[in-house]
């Protein structure tokens, strides 16, 4: 039966026995910290779910593909996104490309608006977020 566990944030949530196990043998921060990377893996696996949706639409609308044809190189690309994501060397260096990339589209959308300022201070911040993002999860 679970029981109510407090955590040192004061959050009251149900844990089970091996949860229980863990959280004693590795530490509460441990067992925290490894939620942690839980939730960036769920970042990683949206932000590769994106990439493939669009390059399946790229290969369909840019090169006159089949339906199939474009969802199985959105498929692709979201499998392989995730592989080498794994990879320690590799999934860093693709993480601060993805995070450059984002930086620079969410800047390219803000400086449409009018303001060149805006738009560099934008991309700056989404850029340095997405990177703390994917540098926590490759922890």
């Amino acid at each position: 039966m679970p029981r109510m566990a407090r955590r040192d944030d004061g959050d009251e949530r149900t844990m089970d026995w091996d949860e229980q196990e863990r959280a004693s043998r590795w530490g509460a921060s441990a067992y925290d910290g490894a939620q942690g990377r839980r939730h960036g893996s769920c970042f990683v696996s949206a932000e590769m779910a994106f990439i493939g949706l669009g390059a399946g639409f790229y290969v369909a609308l840019g090169h006159d593909a089949s339906a199939p044809t474009a969802i199985a190189v959105g498929l692709v690309v979201f499998v392989l996104g995730l592989i080498l994501c794994q990879v320690p060397v590799l999934g860093a260096l693709i993480g601060v490309l993805l995070a450059i990339g984002w930086g620079v589209l969410a800047g390219s959308l803000a400086t449409s608006l009018g303001n060149l300022v805006l738009g560099i201070v934008v991309g700056t911040i989404v850029g340095l977020i997405v990177v703390g993002l994917h540098l926590g999860y490759r922890r």
